[in-house]
């Protein structure tokens, strides 16, 4: 690193690598003492999960891209994911998709079509099938349904 006012000197230049390098060095302590705090061994960090799930959930999310995120291969994710959660990570993801559809459903007047693109269902066909297979009510029913409690 050479110093534009002082590039000869050698002790400014030794003293500021030794400040950069502090500086990163304190840096990476407190996130490696914050990750030990959060994870728990042979648990997988869930908020981590969760994150991602909520930024990517209108698209289609595989089982590799959540085990990447937590360093493990996709089998070894697979397996510890349906332990520690009782569900598969896709069944995961479907109740997560379903649950924010449900609560659009409630909240807004956004059309049913434009929920199901939101949620990640391909159309609204095959988030009219989800969704009434998870909660025995369709879409449509359901908002009118919660609508109708709100008054």
């Amino acid at each position: 690193m050479k110093c534009k006012k002082n590039p000869e000197d050698s002790i400014l230049q030794s003293a500021c690598s030794n400040a950069i390098i502090c500086a990163l060095q304190r840096h990476l302590e407190e996130q490696i003492t914050s990750l030990n705090k959060v994870r728990t061994p042979g648990k997988i960090n869930m908020d981590v999960i969760d994150n991602y799930i909520d930024l990517h959930i209108d698209r289609k999310i595989r089982v590799s891209e959540l085990a990447g995120l937590v360093f493990l291969s996709s089998s070894q994710f697979f397996d510890r994911f349906r332990q520690q959660n009782g569900l598969t990570p896709q069944h995961y993801i479907l109740n997560k998709r379903l649950k924010g559809a449900q609560e659009a459903l409630q909240n807004t007047d956004t059309p049913l079509v434009d929920i199901a693109a939101r949620f990640g269902f391909t159309n609204q066909s095959a988030f009219t099938r989800a969704f009434t297979q998870y909660l025995n009510i369709s879409p449509a029913r359901f908002r009118r349904a919660a609508k109708h409690g709100d008054s």
